[in-house]
């Protein structure tokens, strides 16, 4: 979660107003978001 917390923090830097940025900005976010689910979802299953 903390990597999750500072590539958020990093993104914000990304400032580009095109289309590409904005796409791209988005795509960064969804798939770290996805691998920080999956992260999450192993951590618990395999403490329980």
């Amino acid at each position: 979660m903390m990597l999750f917390l500072f590539n958020l923090n990093n993104m914000v830097f990304y400032t580009e107003s095109d289309w590409r940025g904005v796409m791209n900005h988005i795509f960064k976010l969804a798939f770290i978001f996805i691998i920080n689910i999956i992260f999450l979802i192993n951590a618990s299953a395999t403490t329980m």
